[in-house]
């Protein structure tokens, strides 16, 4: 029974996290556009000001789920971003002003790298995670039925 609900908190997880990669892809090619001129710094500013509370949203999900689900190295890692988030959002700058973006260009960009480098080691740890929980249900549930198929397999082979 408990593998059922591993498998449920890890394929949540990998939805929570694929849309943080996302998010913050978005924001980083919006920033590449600008930086070569290909949206104005209004769209620019616009368009990463939208994705600030869906982030923060599933930011919030992702600590939420790690607590409940025990996982603490995860934690740990979700927390350090969510603090700083919470850092930002309470020193004024979670939005771009439209005023300041090229200013704040080079930082911006470097911050959302960073995030994203973190954001895929945790990528890989969920995706880890997820194919271990299906494997184990399976095994779990069809585990014999497998196992002696394989053996008469190999044997036949012989």
């Amino acid at each position: 029974m408990l593998e059922d609900w591993s498998l449920t908190f890890w394929v949540v997880s990998f939805l929570v996290e694929a849309a943080l990669l996302g998010i913050i892809m978005y924001t980083l090619i919006c920033l590449a556009d600008l930086e070569n001129d290909f949206m104005n710094p209004h769209d620019s500013a616009s368009r990463i000001n939208k994705c600030v509370l869906p982030e923060y949203i599933m930011q919030a999900t992702q600590v939420f789920l790690f607590i409940v689900g025990g996982k603490w190295a995860l934690l740990a890692l979700s927390i350090l971003e969510a603090s700083w988030m919470a850092r930002t959002y309470l020193k004024g700058h979670s939005m771009m002003d439209v005023t300041e973006i090229f200013n704040e260009l080079p930082k911006e960009k470097k911050v959302r790298l960073m995030k994203l480098f973190i954001h895929l080691l945790m990528f890989i740890v969920i995706i880890y995670r997820v194919v271990e929980a299906a494997v184990g249900f399976l095994m779990d549930t069809h585990g014999p039925a497998i196992s002696h198929t394989i053996m008469s397999n190999m044997a036949r082979a012989r």
